[in-house]
């Protein structure tokens, strides 16, 4: 589910390879934040979402 998102929003391979290894990370450090009246697929693919679009982001040039 998490690959599955992260390609879907990414379009691209490695990009959601790369995503889905993030969000697997961040997940594990902060799973204790999740609230069992919380939906936890929404929850998880909230996060993953999250680092999509952080490996979206253009790079900003100094």
């Amino acid at each position: 589910m998490v690959y599955r998102t992260a390609h879907y929003v990414l379009k691209n391979k490695d990009d959601a390879l790369l995503a889905a290894q993030q969000a697997l990370i961040e997940i594990y450090k902060t799973i204790h934040f999740y609230k069992e009246t919380e939906n936890f697929t929404m929850w998880i693919q909230r996060k993953v979402t999250t680092s999509c679009m952080e490996i979206r982001k253009p790079i900003k040039s100094t």
